[in-house]
């Protein structure tokens, strides 16, 4: 089972979790405006890193970016294999994304983001979280899904702007597994 598999599984055991009893239990406890709203700043977070080409803040927002987006779907009963579909792993998509960095812009859309810079392509993350959040704040799952899958592409566009790979977030996530959302929180810096 993958990171994201397993912070899914976590997320989902939470929702019939007491809130007093961990930091995604009490988030899913809000409702899923709330969840919705919560990504959306974890969202902005991560642009405002990619933007500043603040690399150690990137990988943490981007973690966050993966924890909430899941958070937001688990409450509205949208699993990331939906979200996934057509993708084998999220891990699958970066390396594809990686590869079409040297590509030439005329034959690949990623190609053609990618060269227009780190700001355009966490310009388009932005634009899609924002799809997500409305998409999940008015209860339209099949929109919530493509969004989502959207919202994963993006993200994943952007670290690759600023040479972050997603084995360094998905370490970031793998290294939070078990810890309190709380005491992880507190223990970063600034």
């Amino acid at each position: 089972m993958n990171t994201l598999e397993t912070l899914a599984r976590t997320i989902e055991a939470r929702k019939s979790a007491d809130p007093d009893s961990s930091w995604t239990a009490r988030l899913l406890a809000t409702g899923p405006d709330k969840c919705a709203e919560k990504f959306g700043e974890e969202a902005v977070e991560a642009i405002i890193a990619a933007v500043k080409n603040d690399r150690e803040n990137l990988v943490n927002e981007a973690a966050d970016v993966l924890y909430h987006l899941t958070v937001m779907l688990a409450a509205r009963d949208v699993t990331l294999d939906e979200v996934l579909a057509d993708v084998t792993t999220l891990e699958t998509l970066a390396h594809t994304i990686e590869a079409r960095k040297s590509a030439d812009p005329d034959s690949s859309w990623t190609a053609r983001l990618l060269a227009k810079g780190p700001d355009k392509c966490a310009e388009k993350f932005g634009e899609k979280a924002v799809d997500a959040i409305i998409a999940a704040v008015k209860n339209d799952r099949e929109n919530l899904v493509n969004e989502a899958a959207d919202v994963l592409y993006h993200l994943t566009v952007m670290l690759a702007a600023r040479d972050v790979a997603l084995d360094e977030v998905m370490a970031e996530l793998d290294r939070r597994q078990g810890t309190s959302g709380i005491a992880e929180k507190a223990s970063r810096k600034g």
